[in-house]
């Protein structure tokens, strides 16, 4: 199974370095419930030890495929929402090949049309620890259905965790054509396409954009790399067709 991850360039380059991701607050997500999650207890002690350990969890989230046509690459909202006004990468991993411990909990987010509030009848801080456990797939793993496009895949986890060990698990790396500053369309010969492909190697750079098939504008893909070869051999083409001609005259 595939996961995407869209980021800014400048946050892509030390993640590259790190070969990791950070957890993040989950108190500063976009989505208003999350931010400020809705609760309820018997009493203003237990309140507060609930609201402590809620905010002692942090997440990583990413994208899963839409279906067999539409990867996840291949959201333009994710691109301008996350993928630094499309300027940025979007990291392409294998979830098989992520190391990710037993303490993190994780999988995709069940969306619904209605939430309640989070109901916890506990007093103690031990049996409040349960009960968000007992609860956390209502608690962190459920959205509303507004948020649905997102498709998100999240893990979760209250440890000393902070970082995810991704190294091995990047499959490739997916940019726009604004990628580059200027939005030359020539985008496999631009400098900066350039200075990513020797900061991830043998690793495939490809081109995310849209297409036209029919009146109808399609997303599509390609590697950089392979484009750049086959324009440099079609240059070559042309070079001695021109070349045999001038013969002929």
């Amino acid at each position: 199974m595939k996961l995407y991850h869209y980021t800014s360039y400048k946050n892509f380059k030390s993640i590259w370095e790190s070969q990791s991701l950070r957890f993040g607050d989950c108190g500063r997500a976009n989505d208003i419930l999350e931010s400020h999650r809705l609760k309820s207890t018997i009493s203003p002690d237990s309140w507060k030890i609930l609201d402590k350990q809620l905010s002692e969890y942090r997440q990583i989230s990413f994208t899963m495929d839409f279906n067999e046509c539409k990867k996840g690459f291949m959201s333009s909202m994710l691109w301008g929402h996350y993928g630094d006004k499309n300027q940025g990468v979007c990291i392409e991993l294998d979830l098989e090949k992520l190391n990710i411990p037993p303490e993190v909990h994780h999988k995709p987010i069940n969306y619904v049309q209605s939430k309640q509030n989070i109901h916890c009848n506990k007093l103690t801080s031990t049996d409040i620890s349960h009960f968000i456990n007992d609860n956390i797939s209502e608690i962190f793993f459920t959205k509303l259905d507004d948020w649905q496009a997102e498709n998100e895949y999240r893990l979760i986890n209250n440890t000393n965790i902070a970082y995810l060990n991704i190294s091995g698990a990047i499959t490739a790396i997916y940019i726009t054509w604004k990628f580059h500053e200027d939005g030359y369309m020539s985008r496999c010969w631009h400098r900066k396409c350039n200075i990513l492909e020797k900061l991830v190697g043998e690793l495939e750079v490809r081109n995310f954009f849209y297409t036209e098939l029919q009146g109808v504008l399609i997303p599509a893909c390609y590697s950089t790399r392979q484009d750049r070869r086959l324009v440099m051999e079609n240059r070559r083409i042309s070079k001695l067709a021109i070349e045999k001609l001038k013969k002929m005259q």
